[in-house]
Formats: C-alpha cells, sequence, structure tokens
C-alpha cells in the first residue's frame, strides 16, 4: 500500500487559511456584525372610526390597518407610531387580535382615544406602522385634521356633514280651549323623524312611555295631558353624515273633556296671571272631534313649523289666549327681550302652529296685539346636534380627521 499525504507548501496554505477564516469569525462575533433585516413590504389600507356609547355619552376613536397584499408579518413585531404638535404616541391599545401570521385581508385595531387627536391645536398627524425587527418603516401617511361641523336648516329638518347624535326636546305645548274657569288641552303627539343619505326614513315615538318602536296610542300617547310634565326629551344614537332629524307633532281635538279623576292625580289646577282654572283631561268616551294633521316636516312648504337659530328673532306672534304661556315662557332665557333667540351654534328652535292647517306666518297677530292664530306657540321644540369625531374620506380617497 503505498502512503499519501500532503505537500509541506500545500498544508501551510490550509493553515493559513483555517486561521484567516478563524479570525474572521472571532472578529464577527467580537464586533458584533450582523446580516441587516429586510423591511417587508406590504400594501396597507387604513381608516378610522368611532363608536359612540350610547349608555355614557362617550365617543371613543380607533385606527384599523387591513392587510393588502405582499408580505406576512407576525402581529407582536409591529408598532403604530402617532406623532402630533410635537408628541408621540408610541403603540397605542390594541383592540383587534390577529391569530398568527399578519396576511392580506387581516386587520389591525388600535384605540386613538386618549391620544386626542381633536384636542390638539394642529392641523396634521402623522401615523407610521414600524416592523421592529428592521426597524423599518411598513407604511406612514399623514392626516390632515379639519374642525367646525356644518350645520343646516334644510326643508324644515337639521343635517350636518359629521356623523353626530341629536336630542330632541319638547320644551312646552299650549295647544288648548278654555271654557270658564276650565281649561281644556288637546291631544298633542310628537314623533322623532331621522331621514338617511340612502333615501330610508325611520320614524320614532318615544314619548311619554319611552318605547320609540311602539307607534302612536291615541290616549296613551299624549303628550299634554295634565299629569305629565309637558316637556320630553329624547337623544338619538349615532347618525351618519348627512342623515336629518326633525320633530313632527299632531294636535287631534277631543270632543269632551272631563275632570282628572283621584285615581289619576287629579283634580289638577293652575293659576295663570291671577286667574285659577281646572285643567281637564280628554274624555276617552267622546271620541275624537278634529283629527287634526301631523305638521308634515317632510313638506319644504308646510308652513306649520318654522325651525330659527342662534341670532334669529321669533317672530312678533302674540298668544291665542290668555291662559297660554307665551313663547318666552316657554323659551326662557333662550328668548332675550327683544325677540332674538340666544342659542348654541348647534342648537334649532321649532316652533308650531297645531291649530289650523296651511298656516302663514304673515297672519301671525302682532306681537302682544290680543291673540288670535296662527300663533306659533301652541309647542315648542329645541333639536341640538353633537357632530362625533371622526374621519371620513376625501373623494380621492384619503381619510382626514374631521373634528367637531
Amino acid at each position: 500500500m503505498r502512503s499519501r499525504g500532503i505537500s509541506k507548501p500545500v498544508g501551510v496554505v490550509l493553515l493559513v487559511a483555517i486561521v484567516l477564516l478563524l479570525s474572521v469569525s472571532v472578529a464577527s462575533l467580537a464586533l458584533g456584525f450582523s446580516l441587516q433585516t429586510p423591511t417587508p413590504q406590504v400594501a396597507v389600507e387604513d381608516e378610522f372610526y368611532t363608536v359612540y356609547d350610547n349608555s355614557t355619552g362617550e365617543i371613543y376613536q380607533y385606527a384599523r390597518v387591513q392587510h393588502e397584499g405582499g408580505d406576512s408579518l407576525e402581529p407582536e413585531e409591529l408598532r403604530l407610531v402617532i406623532e402630533v404638535d410635537g408628541e408621540r404616541i408610541d403603540d397605542p391599545e390594541r383592540t383587534g387580535s390577529v391569530t398568527g401570521p399578519y396576511r392580506a385581508g387581516d386587520r389591525l385595531e388600535f384605540n386613538l382615544t386618549e391620544a386626542d387627536l381633536c384636542g390638539v391645536s394642529a392641523d396634521a398627524f402623522s401615523m407610521s406602522i414600524v416592523h421592529e425587527p428592521s426597524n423599518g418603516i411598513v407604511a406612514e401617511r399623514t392626516v390632515p385634521i379639519e374642525r367646525g361641523a356644518d350645520v343646516q336648516v334644510v326643508d324644515n329638518a337639521v343635517v350636518t356633514d359629521r356623523p353626530f347624535v341629536a336630542t330632541l326636546t319638547v320644551v312646552g305645548i299650549a295647544a288648548s280651549a278654555s271654557s270658564g274657569d276650565d281649561i281644556q288641552p288637546d291631544i298633542v303627539y310628537g314623533r322623532v323623524v331621522i331621514s338617511y343619505p340612502n333615501g330610508t326614513t325611520e320614524t320614532l315615538t318615544p314619548w311619554p312611555d319611552g318605547n320609540g318602536t311602539d307607534g302612536v296610542e291615541l290616549w296613551e300617547d299624549d303628550l299634554n295631558h295634565p299629569t305629565l310634565p309637558g316637556s320630553y326629551s329624547y337623544t338619538t344614537g349615532q347618525l351618519p353624515a348627512n342623515a336629518s332629524v326633525t320633530l313632527e307633532m299632531r294636535a287631534p281635538k277631543p270632543d269632551g273633556w272631563q275632570e282628572v279623576p283621584a285615581a289619576d292625580g287629579g283634580p289638577v289646577d293652575e293659576t295663570i296671571d291671577g286667574t285659577q282654572y281646572d285643567i281637564l283631561e280628554p274624555d276617552p268616551g267622546a271620541g275624537i272631534q278634529d283629527p287634526r294633521f301631523w305638521i308634515d316636516a317632510s313638506d319644504p312648504d308646510n308652513q306649520n313649523i318654522i325651525l330659527l337659530r342662534d341670532g334669529e328673532s321669533v317672530p312678533t306672534y302674540g298668544v291665542a289666549a290668555s291662559h297660554q304661556p307665551s313663547l318666552g315662557g316657554m323659551l326662557g332665557s333662550q328668548l332675550g327681550p327683544s325677540g332674538t333667540l340666544a342659542l348654541d351654534d348647534r342648537e334649532v328652535a321649532v316652533l308650531y302652529e297645531l291649530s289650523e292647517s296651511d298656516a302663514e306666518p304673515s297672519n301671525a297677530p302682532p306681537a302682544n296685539g290680543g291673540g288670535g292664530n296662527p300663533d306659533y306657540n301652541d309647542a315648542v321644540g329645541l333639536i341640538d346636534i353633537e357632530p362625533v369625531e371622526v374621519s371620513l374620506d376625501r373623494e380621492g380617497g384619503d381619510p382626514v380627521l374631521k373634528c367637531s
């Protein structure tokens, strides 16, 4: 058998090569050199939305980031960074969970409520999604902030360009007649009408029983009954931008009245301008003398309803009879001594003429002119709009945070 070996020159070369490799490895370990993790390539779609808590009135803001394609990622390797007004909000609370890799179709959700983006003075904020292993930015966007909701009166209803919550209040009711020292109240119904941008309409009858979906029941839903307070309020849930709300009224006249039974809290009396009156209730056994009409607020030509804003003058309408409260008595400090309304920018006063159909404001009696119809004080309402802080899309598709 013939022995084999490595020639001395070759052996030296191999040893030198091994030593050099070891030197490189040691140096690499000592100096901390490593391969750079590349930033993943991902397409995302972001949006903002709010949640209104009907029970507390709190408004919560959220960002939602949807994976639209590209690399799959581990959710825990990503964090959201918000920068606004020189402040940095790093990795706000996550509200949605993604199990397994974050891939096309998955959504990450973040609670931005604590960031209070509508409470800053800046006109924009930046949002970045950072991939922590590479410290690279997967996606980023600058979002404009716009303020000031546009609240308008359109065709006897109130509309705004923000999602909103509306509070509709029946401030007072004066629809009644008198006979001697008896006051004979009309039956008065109220309903809330919401018209949505898609053309659908929702009608609610929340008073006086609190059930908004049970329709109108002839005797049970009389808002003007002498044992009831005569003032009612209803707050909607969150409504979409460009929905409209209004308050419609009706006042059927009964064919007879009776003293309120003791079992129902009667008799009821009231002193008005020094005269004591007995307040009667409609007699259910007598039926309805005059069914009257709904004030159809959806009809822009209906002048039995008048909607007025802050700074506008209440027309110089009188009172139809001495036993009825005046507009000033019902509106209180919201109507100044000169007849000018003192309302918030998002409040609208609503005046009703319920005694005659096809009323014309030009036919109303002058202030303190001795009464007569139409007097536009048969009922008075207020509509208060509270825009919800939320982002909407521009026509180009980029989001904008629209604050109230």
